[in-house]
């Protein structure tokens, strides 16, 4: 299904507000991409987490969470949005290990 460049912003903000929201319980997908988000009623859903990972004991959780950032963003680029990872995954990684989240 294409995504109105409109919508594909919009669905890249909840995305990335997923992300975060998942890290903050410590959880890192690992694998997250556009196979992995439904969207139903202007609303994104994960799915698909058996090989999630915790992010306080699996030490590629921070390069996992960038993968999971870079893949969402091509992604949504590919659909009309404005989305560049920039720094995006380190900065939540930062708050993350200094508890900000």
């Amino acid at each position: 299904m294409r995504l109105s460049p409109a919508v594909a912003e919009v669905l890249l903000e909840q995305a990335l507000r997923t992300i975060e929201i998942m890290l903050s319980c410590h959880v890192v997908h690992a694998d997250l991409s556009a196979y992995n988000m439904l969207y139903a009623g202007e609303r994104l859903r994960v799915i698909d987490m058996p090989q999630a990972v915790d992010a306080r004991t699996n030490p590629n959780a921070r390069l996992l969470l960038a993968r999971d950032v870079a893949n969402v963003c091509l992604y949504f680029a590919s659909q009309g949005a404005d989305a560049e990872p920039g720094t995006f995954a380190s900065e939540l990684w930062d708050l993350y290990g200094r508890a900000k989240l």
